[in-house]
């Protein structure tokens, strides 16, 4: 079993060598994966979801904190017109939550689209890459078929998510905190 594993790993870092060693990177881990995106609108469609929804989430607080204000007026003051402040902020918190969801949506289903074609890109050259090799180079136990199967199911999907999945959360995540801060002190923080 121990020798199956190190042939799996071998085989991984043989495949994923032009990613990981410095000798042979000639630029960063985005622009290599760049070359196995087809559809660039999707990766632009994709960062402006996820941007929108970063600009969405700090505009909640601040909406939550108009409908706290609303409700919290002394009963000794409470005018007529106190239920209709509040109907109008929660409308507001309404609209924002649908445009919430349609931005994450937009942007989450545009990085699957963008990391399911980088994971076919992927397996395609890798396939490629192993039917032009020497027929001999397939007798080597550590080049199995067994092993290049797994290699082509598994393996390849994890730059599924170091690709795409973890794009989103840093684009969406980079964005609330930078437009919080501004909106934090637009109103004087």
């Amino acid at each position: 079993m121990k020798q199956k594993d190190k042939e799996k790993r071998l085989a991984l870092k043989e495949l994923l060598d032009p990613f990981t060693n410095p000798k042979k990177q000639t630029g960063a881990f985005f622009s290599k994966v760049k070359a196995y995106n087809d559809p660039c609108y999707a990766v632009v469609l994709g960062f402006i979801g996820a941007l929108l929804m970063g600009l969405v989430l700090p505009w909640f607080g601040f909406f939550f904190m108009k409908v706290e204000f609303a409700l919290m007026i002394p009963p000794s003051s409470v005018t007529p017109n106190m239920k209709d402040e509040v109907n109008k902020w929660c409308l507001y918190m309404f609209c924002l939550a649908i445009t919430a969801g349609l931005c994450t949506f937009i942007g989450k289903f545009s990085f699957v689209v963008v990391g399911e074609n980088i994971t076919m890109n992927m397996r395609r050259n890798l396939y490629q890459a192993l039917l032009r090799k020497h027929i001999g180079w397939h007798d080597d136990r550590s080049h199995a078929s067994g092993m290049m199967t797994s290699v082509l199911a598994s393996d390849v999907q994890a730059l599924n998510g170091v690709s795409t999945e973890s794009f989103a959360v840093m684009v969406e995540a980079l964005f609330a905190v930078v437009f919080g801060i501004a909106l934090a002190y637009y109103f004087c923080w």
